[in-house]
């Protein structure tokens, strides 16, 4: 198929009018080469006329009709010579599927799509049956004998001479409107079923998915909770910078057409530093969100940038990847909502193996997923990220089925990461070229615009030097805009950069016409790209404005000396753009960044140096030296003995109120936020003197070192700093964070090594009394905490002062937060109390296993005096935990250590056992089960046992397990007096109720009908609601009567009740 035939597809598929883009995506890569003229075929005619003059009030009997149609020329074909045969059988398929789909129709409500498809469908099955029927006619004349059309027709079929191209192409006309319908009919029964089973499902599921209509603002929190990372701003900005009808050449592709259509594909795009990968990534969004509309198709996409490493790691891609797919969804995941409400009181993030769990839960709701990885050589190389993202998303492809794209320069082993991926090499075609070219020729000098010849010089030029590059013809064009005559711009033409440095080139170009600039626009351009390309993350154009006009050596900050960005771009060469919807300034390119990092001591000397000083100058100005914002943390948050649950209500109005005073006046000083968190980055990467002097006396300033540590409390998002203090301590005081904590917080050894050089106290405390060790330790920099204790006096269990929250020792927390070096560190000194727990009774123990930290527990474990049974105030011990939150890994740990007491229960009665029953722990139930001492029917404080727990959840695979234990008491009752089987019934676990009623030892009891019928409608539910659950109650009930009837009949052991 040539290129202007893709290009006609491409563009048919994509207009409301014709048959949607999924459908025909999918059938085109069925057809033979034949078939798939007549696809097109299909199309024109739909557009030219056929369309036109059809009605679509097509309905059952329109189907019936062409069906009966199919039968009668099938009859007609019976007695025919066996070269026949084929035709005939497809007669017969084609007959089929028009009864089936006419089958299914009944009850169904179809879109005007559906519709319209349908219509274009049956409108060609009319068509190919009629020529069928001429055919048969044309040669009825050849029979000799009249007794009959039958036998007329018989007789010509026989005689009639083999025309293999006519019946042929019948047959191929004949088979691609039996392919079309059979992909219609199983969209149609997909959907009978869905509606079938959401009569069923919504009944349970409305009591526990979040509607959107319901609470919008709910569905946001989680949604935000999930991933804060928003790609559709940058999606945006390059549609809008996107040149028209760019890249139509990859959409007509034969790769792209097969993997848009096949479910499950992956297309791995390869190609050049330059080529333009990112903006084809985008443009094949835009076409793939024009068909994201139709029900349940969705398109996910990841932008990977160079400059956001440290928030571009593989769980909160997947989980952004997670949240796109959620924002189509009027439904939240019931398993999604449950996690988010755990880890929202305890204000801890999801772990990656909660993160692809949702994210397998998003998927299974979704017919057709796509999703895109643009640039995925940009993702950091430590911890091997794109690895570790690549190996998790292959398992969630092989279930889930859905396509994925990435486009990356070339990797040699990436094809290698993907089952048999389609793969492409992206290069600029030169029509791509030619169009970007002719669309900025009016930013060229007045000699170009007004000369249409030398538009053609420059077109053809840059399009043969280029080679494939997109971002060379940028920089090629932008290196005309200061040639303001035509000889200047033919002469500039002649010496264009080509072959394999030719990038360096024009970047060396483009340096040295700003080299030849005035000196104060020198100086300016050289700064902006020293900031861009030497800054830690992505900035604002109103922090680089703020950057941009520190003066070292002055007091405060002058916002006259704020200048215009706008103008400071027009200096740089074209190397710096700005992202419109995001107000993001950035280099032009990832190659642009290499260039000044192999570059910068040569091209923009003494920047690194001067980063870090305007770090260091703007936080020691005068506008911060009473500290933290307005003074909120200088008061108490309660007075006396208040109940702990108002104390935390009046913290939190507090905090916001501070919340909002710092917010405030990072609006006033934007920079303040980029200088607090990184200058301590960019100084201890400098060596020269004046650069010290400033750190030691930002060091020793508390007022300063405050203001900077309450925008870190604020605005943290990745350590979770707020967290650690306002959980630490009642009240926020004026300078919880000294110098000393902020650097051992980032893990500066060498500063650190400084400051004590200076003076300053290893054990210091701060606002929580919380020491350097305890920061050092929360983040697990091991050097620093192996500097740290190496000091004499370092109080190694230290613990700080809270009358709300919790505090840990520097153990407890590196235990928690899963910095297993930082724990064998610690555990190696005698002194440190392995069990020193926090006021609510947890240990280190028990904090490793509630999170899932396998390899933090085994090094605790290898300590003598460890406490394996150790329990928190609530009475959970560390297998409780684990069982509880499901860490199947340390549960068996756990369960080969000699001393646990594997039936231990917490204050509410309930055993490691019972909480795994509770919350669907397949894997674990089934470990703990394995043990011969398990007390397999303990009750809690409410009579449950583990049954009634997994019977009243609905986790029919932990039911099924625990009705397989020999000592299992299948009627335990409840305080109440109601059974399993009775709360199977009144909750409507229909599958549930199946299984207990297999069961030959339960009391299939008369009174569960009674006790259901009186048990009523749920007040929490809408009408609508309680009307389904009374449905599924009744469905219940049925599977309850027939198990009592088969019983009476047969004994109690029934097998017509025993679920397949």
């Amino acid at each position: 198929m040539g290129k202007a035939e893709q290009a006609e597809q491409v563009e048919a598929t994509a207009h409301p009018r014709y048959l949607s883009c999924s459908f025909l995506f999918t059938l085109h890569t069925t057809l033979s080469p034949l078939r798939e003229i007549l696809f097109y075929l299909l199309l024109t005619l739909y557009r030219g006329g056929i369309a036109a003059g059809m009605s679509f009030g097509y309905g059952v009997g329109d189907i019936i009709e062409v069906s009966t149609l199919a039968r009668t020329i099938w009859g007609r074909f019976r007695d025919a010579s066996d070269q026949f045969n084929a035709i005939q059988t497809d007669v017969f398929g084609l007959h089929r599927v028009l009864d089936d789909i006419a089958n299914n129709l009944s009850g169904i409500q179809l879109t005007d799509k559906q519709a319209n498809d349908l219509s274009v469908l049956i409108a060609g099955c009319r068509g190919v049956l009629h020529d069928t029927e001429k055919l048969i006619r044309k040669n009825e004349s050849l029979g000799t004998e009249s007794s009959g059309v039958s036998s007329r027709t018989q007789k010509a079929l026989r005689k009639l001479k083999w025309d293999s191209a006519t019946v042929n192409e019948l047959r191929d006309r004949m088979i691609s409107s039996t392919t079309f319908l059979n992909a219609f009919n199983t969209s149609l029964a997909s959907q009978a079923s869905r509606a079938t089973n959401q009569k069923i499902d919504s009944i349970i599921e409305n009591t526990q998915y979040l509607r959107l209509s319901q609470n919008q603002q709910e569905r946001n929190e989680v949604l935000q909770w999930l991933s804060p990372l928003n790609f559709a701003p940058q999606q945006s900005d390059l549609s809008n910078r996107r040149q028209k009808e760019t890249g139509s050449w990859l959409l007509g592709s034969h790769e792209f057409q097969e993997w848009v259509s096949k479910e499950g594909q992956t297309l791995v795009c390869q190609g050049m530093p330059g080529a333009g990968k990112t903006m084809l990534a985008s443009l094949v969004i835009d076409r793939l969100q024009q068909f994201s509309g139709e029900e349940n198709v969705v398109t996910a996409y990841i932008y990977c940038d160079y400059k956001r490493q440290d928030e571009q790691t593989p769980i909160n891609l997947t989980a952004s990847v997670t949240k796109q797919l959620l924002q189509h969804q009027d439904l939240i995941p019931e398993n999604i909502l449950k996690m988010y409400q755990h880890h929202q009181k305890l204000e801890t993030r999801p772990t990656f193996e909660e993160v692809l769990e949702m994210t397998g839960s998003s998927m299974a709701r979704l017919s057709r997923v796509y999703v895109i990885l643009d640039a995925l050589d940009e993702l950091g190389n430590a911890g091997q990220v794109r690895q570790t993202l690549i190996g998790c998303l292959r398992p969630l492809q092989d279930l889930h089925h859905f396509n994925l794209m990435t486009t990356s320069r070339y990797i040699p082993s990436l094809a290698l990461d993907f089952h048999h991926p389609l793969c492409m090499d992206v290069r600029a075609s030169p029509e791509d070229v030619r169009r970007y070219v002719e669309g900025h020729t009016s930013d060229l000098p007045k000699c170009v615009r007004e000369n249409l010849g030398l538009q053609e010089d420059i077109a053809t030029a840059i399009v043969d030097s280029v080679e494939g590059m997109f971002l060379l013809a940028q920089l090629h064009m932008d290196s005309l805009k200061d040639k303001t005559s035509s000889k200047l711009i033919k002469k500039a033409l002649e010496i264009l950069p080509k072959g394999s440095n030719a990038l360096d080139l024009a970047y060396d170009g483009a340096m040295q016409r700003i080299e030849n600039q005035m000196e104060g626009f020198r100086l300016l351009a050289k700064q902006l790209l020293g900031w861009l390309t030497y800054s830690e993350r992505l900035m604002t154009v109103k922090e680089v404005q703020h950057a941009l006009a520190i003066e070292p050596g002055t007091p405060e900050f002058d916002e006259d000396n704020l200048g215009d960005i706008e103008e400071v771009l027009g200096f740089c060469a074209g190397l710096i753009i700005v992202d419109e919807e995001t107000q993001i300034i950035r280099l032009v390119h990832y190659t642009t960044q290499e260039y000044f990092r192999r570059n910068g001591d040569r091209v923009l000397a003494f920047a690194k140096q001067d980063i870090a000083i305007g770090c260091l100058t703007y936080l020691l100005y005068e506008n911060f030296k009473d500290g933290w914002a307005n003074e909120v943390g200088q008061k108490e948050f309660a007075e006396g003995n208040r109940a702990e649950d108002a104390l935390r209500n009046r913290e939190k109005e507090k905090e916001e109120d501070y919340t909002k005073s710092v917010e405030a006046r990072l609006q006033k000083y934007p920079f303040l936020e980029y200088a607090a968190r990184y200058w301590a980055t960019h100084a201890r990467l400098c060596k020269e003197q004046n650069v010290k002097i400033l750190m030691m006396s930002f060091a020793k300033d508390d007022c300063r070192v405050s203001s900077a540590g309450q925008v870190l409390l604020v605005l943290d998002e990745r350590s979770t700093i707020l967290r650690l203090v306002r959980h630490m301590n009642g009240t926020m005081s004026r300078s919880p964070l000294s110098a000393m904590h902020i650097i051992a917080y980032f893990g500066y050894e060498g500063m650190i090594s400084e400051l004590l050089n200076h003076g300053f106290e290893a054990d210091a405390e701060d606002s929580t009394r919380r020491t350097p060790l305890w920061w050092a330790a929360s983040q697990g920099h091991h050097g620093v905490v192996e500097l740290l204790l190496s000091q004499s006096h370092v109080n190694v269990n230290n613990r700080g002062h809270s009358r709300l929250g919790y505090t840990e020792t520097p153990l407890g927390i590196a235990a928690k937060a899963g910095k297993d070096e930082t724990v064998k560190l610690l555990i190696e000194r005698e002194d440190v109390d392995v069990n020193l727990p926090r006021p609510d009774g947890e240990s280190p123990l028990s904090s490793a296993a509630r999170e899932g930290h396998s390899t933090v527990v085994e090094l605790l474990l290898t300590r003598r005096d460890i406490e394996v049974n150790s329990r928190c105030n609530a009475g959970g011990t560390p297998l409780w935990f684990a069982a509880s939150f499901g860490r199947a890994d340390v549960v068996t740990q756990l369960l080969k250590h000699k001393n646990v007491q594997i039936n231990s229960k917490d204050i509410q009665g309930d055993t490691p056992l019972a909480s795994a029953a509770s919350s669907g722990h397949k894997g674990i139930v089934e470990m703990l089960l394995g043990r011969s001492d398990i007390e397999v029917n303990t009750q809690d404080r409410r009579g449950l046992t583990p049954l009634l727990h997994a019977v009243r959840a609905g986790y029919e695979a932990v039911v099924k397990l625990l009705l397989s234990h020999s000592d299992i008491d299948v009627n335990a009752k409840e305080i109440r007096g109601i059974s399993p089987l009775a709360i199977a019934v009144m909750v409507g676990r229909t599958a549930v109720v199946k299984l207990l009623c297999a069961h030959p030892d339960v009391d299939l009891d008369r009174d569960v009908l009674a006790l259901v019928k009186e048990s009523g409608p749920r007040d929490w539910l809408s009408q609508a609601d309680n009307d389904a659950l009374a449905l599924v109650r009744e469905e219940c009930l049925g599977i309850l009567r027939t198990a009592i009837e088969a019983r009476s009949r047969n004994g109690p052991q029934n097998p017509e009740v025993v679920p397949s």
